[in-house]
Parts: C-alpha cells; structure tokens; sequence
C-alpha cells in the first residue's frame, strides 16, 4: 500500500473512530510501529490529527458535514 494510501486510510479510520493506538494502526494496515509514527507525524504537521501518547485523535477542525 502506498503511503498517501495509507494515510488516507488512516484518516478514514480515525474519523470513524475518534482516536486510535499505534499499535492498533500497525496492525490494521500491515506496517511497522515506525511507518505509522511518520505517517501520523506527517498528518500532524498538515493539522489533520493530533498525536497523543501512543496513538493520534482525530482534530475536530478535519471533521466536517457534507450537505
């Protein structure tokens, strides 16, 4: 999977879910602890999500109603 893939998927999940853990991540999309530490740092520096202790939530900004 690629990694605008990947993170677009985890963005998906983490609407969906409001937060998640690293290790849960990992697991879900098949990569290494530390792929998922770039990607989330990667959509924490594009104000997608916040990184917390362990895992990300969701920024309530990236959360939107379509009509």
């Amino acid at each position: 999977m690629k990694s605008d893939n990947r993170r677009q998927g985890i963005m998906d999940f983490l609407v969906d879910a409001g937060a998640a853990s690293v290790d849960d991540l990992a697991s879900r999309f098949g990569v290494s602890r530390m792929t998922v530490h770039r990607d989330l740092d990667e959509l924490e520096e594009s104000g997608f999500l916040r990184k917390v202790r362990g895992g990300a939530s969701i920024q309530p900004s990236s959360l939107f109603e379509s009509d």
